[in-house]
């Protein structure tokens, strides 16, 4: 009888076909990815993927990119906003009181810290940006 039960949790726990496939298929396409960034960097040394994309990019700039670049500037902020409110209203309602805070001051210290790194740095931005974007470059506050 417990040799039975044992069998019965060891079949639970194992993983499906499915999920090892899509597992080991994410593995195969993240070490792919790895590779490709590897060799695009070793190619053109320090900023390679910065100026693929640049030459990728810069002969399709045109009024469609910026007027999409336009629109998700309005849009995207609003998104976030949501987000972070049905974020905020599904921990509070579980009672997760920490991560609400990380989710409330978080961002706003993660701005102030990158402003306070670009201040320090004074990189200038590169000409020929596809959307204005005043002060120094370098962090981008995107990605705080």
């Amino acid at each position: 009888m417990a040799g039975d039960r044992d069998d019965e949790l060891a079949a639970r726990r194992a993983p499906s076909r499915g999920v090892v496939v899509l597992l080991s298929s994410a593995l195969v396409a993240a070490v792919l990815v790895l590779v490709a960034m590897f060799r695009l960097l070793s190619a053109h040394r320090v900023g390679g993927i910065d100026r693929a994309g640049f030459r990728v990019l810069g002969g399709s700039r045109g009024d469609g990119l910026a007027h999409i670049a336009h629109a998700l500037e309005v849009i995207a902020p609003l998104l976030l906003v949501v987000a972070t409110l049905a974020t905020l209203v599904a921990l509070i309602r579980h009672r997760a009181w920490l991560p609400a805070v990380v989710v409330i001051a978080g961002p706003p210290l993660c701005l102030l810290l990158a402003h306070l790194a670009k201040a320090h740095e004074r990189r200038p931005r590169p000409h020929g940006s596809l959307v204005f974007a005043g002060g120094y470059s370098f962090p981008s506050t995107d990605s705080a």
